[in-house]
């Protein structure tokens, strides 16, 4: 889960053969994962006495186990959490807090936050923030699809640092790529013909737990990716730091920029003097709703 294949050589270098291929390769080498390495190098500049210099700024990792050593002697990771999850499976908001004896919330994130308990055992507040998935780059995200099939909301990540994006000039460098070529854990929710009752006393349409599914990003949507964190990187270059320049929804592009709805009056310093607006990257819910339809 730790490993990787990092780009090897300079630009320009003639392309590797390919078994059973006629087209050219660019060079590959074994690599242990950026956010592994992170870790490593935290680790470093904590146990280093007289200090240790680092161009990252690295957040305090107070990590917690998701995962046992004697669950992983006899069991992949991906086997661990799909097998916390396949009780579940079939079964609607309600019965899962039953089942796991908590409180049903009123939240918008009250779907996460049930996967969440699920795959933590009810031990980690966020397994996002657990020592396996940070080191390996694995992301849980929860997804509901509506009863026409229809995907519920796009999907975001995280904001944009003005900052990171105008001092990397490669793609493969950027905190985008890094961000796109993580594996995903997908957590899918369905529609379901009940109503949920909310302890705010409103009712809304309740979701069951559907399935469990692990995806990465092919390399065709990779490239398109690339277009889509160069025309960032245009903006930011250009301080054009607005909706009217980023990819938006409406241009179908797999992937758009637009703030989180609370952070949408946060102003943050931009590399040219200015203040901007905090954005963030989408993924668009027809792309979502593709990779479940055609790939997962």
């Amino acid at each position: 889960m730790y490993l990787g294949a990092c780009r090897k050589g300079q630009k320009g270098d003639s392309l590797m053969v390919q078994h059973g291929s006629d087209i050219g390769a660019p060079r590959r080498a074994w690599s242990l994962k950026t956010t592994y390495m992170r870790i490593v190098l935290d680790e470093v500049k904590k146990n280093n006495v007289d200090g240790a210099y680092c161009n990252y700024d690295i957040k305090p990792t107070e990590l917690e186990e998701l995962i046992s050593v004697d669950e992983l002697k006899s069991h992949s990771v991906d086997d661990v959490l799909k097998g916390r999850f396949a009780p579940y499976v079939g079964l609607g908001y309600s019965e899962i807090c039953k089942k796991l004896d908590i409180n049903p919330i009123t939240a918008k994130s009250k779907y996460f936050v049930i996967a969440n308990a699920i795959a933590s055992n009810k031990k980690i507040g966020n397994v996002n923030l657990s020592e396996e998935l940070v080191k390996s780059g694995l992301t849980m995200k929860t997804i509901r699809i509506n009863k026409n099939g229809k995907i519920k909301e796009s999907m975001s990540f995280e904001n944009i640092d003005y900052q990171e994006v105008y001092d990397c000039d490669e793609w493969t460098d950027s905190r985008l790529y890094e961000l796109f070529t993580s594996r995903f854990m997908f957590v899918i929710f369905k529609e379901t013909d009940n109503l949920l009752s909310l302890p705010n006393g409103k009712t809304e349409s309740e979701y069951k737990l559907d399935k469990v599914a692990f995806w990465t990003m092919p390399q065709a949507d990779l490239n398109v990716a690339m277009q889509y964190w160069e025309n960032i990187r245009q903006c930011v270059k250009d301080d054009h730091i607005s909706p009217e320049y980023f990819w938006g929804i409406k241009d179908n592009r797999d992937f758009h920029v637009r703030p989180k709805a609370t952070l949408a009056k946060d102003m943050v310093d931009t590399p040219n003097g200015t203040k901007a607006k905090k954005y963030c990257y989408w993924f668009n819910a027809k792309y979502v709703k593709n990779i479940i339809d055609n790939e997962i």
